[in-house]
C-alpha cells in the first residue's frame, strides 16, 4: 500500500513538473517571437525598408539593425519613438541620418531606447517644432536614453522671440540632445561636433530672462551620465537686441545641466558659451560656462560630478553692451556652477577664457571671471564646489573693453573665482600661470590664480603659484 501511495506521488510530480516544463517553453516562445529583429535595407526616408517603417513595426523590446549603409535624409518630420527599442547602427562614420536642418531627427516620447553606431545630424528644433519649441535639435527625449559610439554633429535649436522652452520668450535650448523630465540619459564613446544653442533676437520681457541659448550639445532636466566621450566645437549663444533683467545670455557651450549629472573619462575642448549683442537690461549679454554650465531654478535639484577629464581652449564670452550698457559679464571659461553642487577631481583644464564683453557707447566692459572655474550663486543658495586633484593652468580672465567714453572692464580670478555665499575648497590641486587682466584703461586684473569672495580653502598638498595678474594679487585674492 506504501508503495502504491509513492508511485501514485511520483507519477502526480512528475505531470506537474512537465506541465511546468511545458509553459516555460511556452512563455520562451513568446518572448523570442516578441523580440524580433527588423532590417532597415534602403535609405529612403518612409515605405518598406526604410527605417521609419522599422520603426512603426516594432513591438517593445524588437532591435533595428542595418543592411544599408550612407545617408538616411528625413523629409517627413523626426522618427518618433514610443516603446523600448534598440536601434544598432553599423558605425557612425557608415551611417548618418539626417534631419536635413529642417526637423528633429528623434523624437523619444516613451520607453527604454538605445541609439548606437549611428551619426546623428543637421537636426533642428526651432519655433515651428512640435512639443517643446527650440529645443533638441537631434533628439528631444522624454524617456531613458542611451547614446553608446555614436556621433552628433551639426543639429541646432535656434528660437525666435516667441516663446520656446517653458513658455519664455527667446529660449533655444539643446542643439544637439535635449533629455527632458521624466527620463534619463547615459552616453558612451560619442562625439559631439559642431552642434548650437541660439537664442532668440528681438525678445522683449520686463521680468523674465529671455533671448537664452543653453546647451550647445546637450540640455540636460533629469538623472544623467557621460562617460569617454567628446565634446568639440559646441555653441550656445544669447540672441541680439533683447531687453530685459536678463537678455541674451549664452549658457554651457557643450552642456547645460539643471539635472544631476556624472562625466567621467571625456575631454571638452573649442566650446563656447557666448552672450549675445546690443541687449539692454542690468545683466545683459552675459555668458556662463564655455563648456559645462550646471545650475537650474528653485524646486530643481542640480548636482554636477566631472572626474578624469579634460578641458582645453573653452570660452565664455560676453556680448557687447547695448547703448550706454556694459559688457556682457563672462563666467567659468571651462565650467561654471551657479547653484546646486559641484565635484570636479582628477581634471585638467589649460588654456580656457573667460572674456567679458565690449561695453557700448558711454559704458563700461564686462567681468571676465574664472578663466577655468567659475562658481556663483544665482539664487542665494550657497553653492559649493570641490576641486580635488586637478590642474588648473594657463587660462585667463579678461576684463572688456570700454565702449566710446567708458572704463575696461575688470579681469577676476585667472584659474578660479567664487562668488559671495558659495564655498570652494581646494585638495591636492595646482592652480599654475593663469592670468587676470582688466580690459584696457582702469580694468583692473586681480587675483591671477584664484580671486574669493565667498568661502575658500585648500590644503597643504595644493599648489597656487606663478600666476600673474595686471593689477595685483599675482596668486592669490582679495
Amino acid at each position: 500500500m506504501e508503495n502504491s501511495k509513492k508511485a501514485s506521488l511520483l507519477v502526480r510530480g512528475s505531470a506537474t513538473l512537465a506541465a511546468c516544463a511545458l509553459a516555460l517553453a511556452a512563455l520562451g516562445s513568446a518572448t523570442s517571437a516578441r523580440a524580433a529583429t527588423h532590417s532597415v535595407s534602403n535609405r529612403n526616408d518612409s515605405g518598406p525598408g526604410s527605417l521609419r517603417q522599422a520603426i512603426t513595426d516594432a513591438v517593445a523590446g524588437d532591435t533595428i539593425t542595418f543592411s544599408v549603409t550612407g545617408t538616411i535624409t528625413l523629409t517627413s518630420g523626426a522618427l518618433t519613438i514610443t516603446r523600448n527599442l534598440d536601434i544598432e547602427g553599423p558605425g557612425p562614420n557608415k551611417l548618418k541620418i539626417s534631419g536635413n536642418h529642417a526637423s528633429r531627427v528623434f523624437v523619444i516620447q516613451s520607453g527604454t531606447v538605445t541609439l548606437a553606431g549611428i551619426t546623428i545630424t543637421r537636426g533642428l528644433a526651432d519655433a515651428r517644432s512640435p512639443i517643446l519649441a527650440s529645443t533638441g535639435g537631434g533628439v528631444l527625449s522624454f524617456a531613458s536614453l542611451t547614446l553608446r559610439n555614436d556621433v552628433v554633429s551639426d543639429n541646432a535649436a535656434l528660437a525666435d522671440a516667441s516663446p520656446g522652452a517653458f513658455g519664455r520668450p527667446g529660449w533655444g535650448v539643446a542643439g544637439g540632445i535635449a533629455s527632458w523630465f521624466g527620463g534619463r540619459l547615459d552616453v558612451a564613446a560619442t562625439q559631439f561636433t559642431g552642434n548650437l544653442a541660439r537664442g532668440g533676437d528681438g525678445c522683449s520681457s520686463s521680468t523674465d530672462q529671455v533671448g537664452v541659448g543653453i546647451g550647445g550639445a546637450i540640455g540636460n532636466m533629469v538623472s544623467a551620465t557621460i562617460a569617454d566621450s567628446q565634446f568639440t566645437g559646441n555653441v550656445a549663444r544669447g540672441g541680439d537686441g533683447c531687453s530685459g533683467p536678463v537678455p541674451g545670455f549664452g549658457f554651457g557651450g557643450a552642456i547645460g545641466n539643471a539635472g544631476v549629472l556624472t562625466v567621467t573619462g571625456s575631454a571638452f575642448s573649442h566650446n563656447q558659451a557666448i552672450g549675445g549683442n546690443d541687449n539692454i537690461g542690468p545683466f545683459a549679454g552675459a555668458a556662463n560656462s564655455g563648456a559645462i554650465g550646471s545650475g537650474g531654478e528653485p524646486g530643481l535639484v542640480v548636482a554636477l560630478d566631472v572626474s578624469n577629464s579634460s578641458f582645453d581652449h573653452n570660452q565664455a564670452i560676453g556680448g557687447t553692451g547695448g547703448i550706454g550698457y556694459g559688457g556682457g559679464s563672462a563666467y567659468g571659461g571651462a565650467i561654471d556652477v551657479w547653484n546646486g553642487v559641484g565635484q570636479i577631481s582628477g581634471c585638467t583644464l589649460e588654456h580656457n577664457e573667460a572674456l567679458g564683453g565690449t561695453g557700448g557707447p558711454g559704458a563700461n566692459g564686462g567681468l571676465g571671471a574664472g578663466g577655468g572655474i567659475a562658481v556663483t550663486n544665482a539664487f542665494g543658495f550657497g553653492t559649493s564646489v570641490t576641486v580635488s586633484n586637478s590642474t588648473v593652468e594657463h587660462n585667463n580672465a579678461l576684463g572688456g573693453k570700454g565702449g566710446s567714453g567708458g572704463n575696461g572692464g575688470n579681469g577676476w580670478g585667472g584659474g578660479l573665482y567664487n562668488d559671495p555665499g558659495t564655498t570652494l575648497p581646494l585638495s591636492g590641486a595646482t592652480v599654475s600661470y593663469n592670468f587676470a587682466v582688466g580690459g584696457g584703461t582702469a580694468g583692473q586684473g586681480i587675483g591671477g590664480g584664484v580671486y574669493h569672495l565667498g568661502t575658500f580653502s585648500f590644503d597643504s598638498r595644493t599648489e597656487i603659484e606663478k600666476n600673474h595678474a595686471s593689477t595685483s594679487n599675482d596668486n592669490l585674492a582679495p
